[in-house]
């Protein structure tokens, strides 16, 4: 489409093109073809002019995985490229890259998607294979994915394997990502509002006899305390239930616990006794804060007693 540069996935090159089968777009695997040799036949591949398309299109895919002589190899044809030539570098890890090639490329950063942009995808794709999803299913398998859609596509294979009667629902889905379910999570929270140390130990136990996903437990509860900060400084409109726990968890704690749960989250993929590492981190929660308050009563004893003395 030369209006907007938009393919229009009808004409011949464009069919062509999504099927693979188009003759002047080449893509090449840099992790199975890492050597020098490889880039000379893409280089001398390179000289001859497209035959069906106004450009010959080489797609290097994790280009940060080929060798120092092949990049050195490219480098001449990346300064000067001839004019029927595009290369297209992708990689996932750009640090890699010698700065000389980087130079020479105008970089394009792709940003994640957004949960909405992919539960939205999600949505389309289970319609068009006649399945059907609570919303809820959906949310936690957008969110699950962070930003990649590969991922949730991946994600959402899994839930239909664990689905019955062509429907996805959210309860089969917590168990396949070993998540939490809402009400765990609110009482969790109710119990480090209440600073009661024995129902976080009780609920921590369920959790590891039912086979949960610690640290996506954590990232659950990061994503809770999170909409909580947010209704308490802002305008954001939670859940009746969490507006209540808001209520009672003051401006600071609210922050301190995000942090903590940071932690946890940095802590729990360093360590294989991931159950450890859940527990103490909410028993954490409630212990920053409860010294906090000691802390206080003590500075406000210790001036009574120099009062009276």
């Amino acid at each position: 489409n030369l209006q907007n540069n938009e393919p229009c996935c009808i004409c011949t090159n464009c069919t062509q093109i999504d099927s693979g089968r188009f003759v002047d777009v080449i893509e090449i695997d840099a992790a199975s073809n890492t050597g020098v040799d490889n880039i000379r036949e893409v280089i001398e591949n390179a000289q001859y002019t497209p035959t069906s398309g106004k450009y010959k299109v080489f797609i290097i895919d994790e280009v940060h995985m080929l060798s120092k002589s092949a990049f050195n190899a490219m480098l001449k044809t990346l300064e000067e490229p001839p004019a029927h030539i595009i290369f297209i570098l992708a990689t996932t890890d750009p640090q890699k890259v010698p700065i000389t090639v980087i130079s020479r490329c105008l970089q394009l950063k792709l940003r994640n998607l957004s949960s909405v942009e992919i539960a939205s995808h999600l949505q389309n794709v289970l319609q068009q294979e006649n399945y059907s999803a609570d919303n809820s299913a959906i949310e936690l398998l957008a969110n699950a994915a962070n930003g990649s859609m590969r991922d949730a596509l991946s994600l959402t294979d899994q839930a239909i394997a664990f689905s019955t009667n062509k429907q996805i629902h959210s309860q089969s889905v917590e168990q396949m990502l070993g998540l939490s379910n809402e009400d765990s999570l609110y009482t969790i929270l109710k119990a480090i509002a209440a600073s009661d140390s024995n129902a976080i130990v009780n609920i921590c136990q369920e959790l590891n006899q039912n086979g949960a996903n610690f640290e996506n437990v954590l990232q659950q509860l990061q994503n809770k305390i999170f909409q909580i900060s947010l209704a308490q400084l802002s305008s954001t409109k939670i859940d009746d239930k969490l507006q209540d726990i808001a209520r009672r968890i003051s401006l600071q704690d609210i922050q301190l616990y995000f942090d903590i749960i940071n932690l946890g989250l940095e802590q729990i993929n360093k360590i294989s006794q991931k159950y450890n590492v859940f527990t103490m981190t909410l028993l954490r929660v409630i212990s920053f804060t409860i010294g906090a308050q000691e802390e206080k009563q003590i500075v406000i004893r210790g001036n009574n007693c120099s009062v009276q003395t």
